[in-house]
């Protein structure tokens, strides 16, 4: 390596230095780059799509509890009043479990996922239209009629909903639990692809550094200390010039001057 640069001029070799080094450094912040945009991409699909499907889910998983609790509570009431505000509550968690299967329908993509879904959608049917009729006897103040539906239609209906809204949200756990494994793998991976970039990086650096130095410096203490025996009288150094660069040049002159020298003392020296 010292060999092929001795004769690369001393400003292009410093250029071409300083560039591989910038250019390792570019490379360096290029891949950092694009893996933490890999990562960025994951945590988004994590936060706006596997954690808002998995939230979905368990707000169906609530909401249907809840209004199973509601149902309950219209056995337990005689007040008008009180009965009103259930018949609104539960309304109201329709709507909601509504949204979180609108959410869920626009974002999961699986066929499992689709699957669930479908089975959720067609257990709630079922539920949903039990629970209308038990509402009805109850209106018809038929309690005992509506206790038996109850008992015997509706809550193995709503228990086969939950089993199926819960396979739902276990699954979208798992999916959560998924995408943060492949962060965490991702990091890693980077992590140590930037340590393994930047050793080689430093590796480089340092050799090259002590390369061009050498190409430099050896040459320049080879002329120091040729022109130091020539200021001392000393005109029988050897002079070798191995290179063509600026420091070659410079041992050539010395040589040139040292042989001139000789000559010029050899030709005084016979007259006296």
């Amino acid at each position: 390596m010292l060999t092929g640069l001795k004769n690369v001029k001393i400003g292009m070799r410093l250029g071409a230095s300083f560039g591989l080094v910038l250019m390792l450094m570019t490379m360096l912040i290029v891949v950092g780059l694009t893996r933490m945009a890999s990562i960025g991409e994951i945590n988004d699909n994590i936060i706006h799509k596997r954690w808002v499907k998995a939230d979905a889910a368990q707000t169906i998983n609530l909401t249907t509890r809840a209004n199973a609790r509601r149902t309950m509570e219209l056995f337990i009431t005689n007040d008008q009043d009180r009965t009103a505000m259930i018949y609104q509550q539960i309304k109201a968690n329709r709507k909601t479990i509504d949204g979180a299967l609108d959410t869920l329908d626009q974002l999961v993509a699986s066929s499992e996922g689709r699957a669930m879904l479908a089975q959720i959608r067609e257990s709630r049917a079922a539920y949903v239209a039990s629970f209308s009729r038990v509402a009805q006897l109850l209106a018809g103040n038929r309690r005992d009629e509506a206790a038996s539906t109850m008992s015997s239609e509706t809550l193995p209906l709503l228990d086969a909903l939950q089993e199926h809204v819960s396979a739902l949200v276990d699954l979208q756990k798992a999916r959560v639990e998924e995408g943060g494994a492949q962060a965490a793998q991702e990091i890693r991976a980077t992590r140590n692809l930037m340590i393994g970039l930047g050793v080689a990086a430093l590796v480089i650096g340092v050799g090259l550094a002590y390369a061009v130095t050498r190409s430099i410096t050896g040459p320049l203490r080879d002329a120091v200390r040729i022109a130091r025996a020539v200021a001392s009288g000393d005109l029988t150094s050897r002079i070798l010039v191995g290179s063509s660069d600026e420091a070659g040049q410079l041992l050539q002159s010395l040589k040139d001057m040292n042989e001139r020298l000789k000559q010029i003392v050899g030709e005084v020296q016979p007259r006296h």
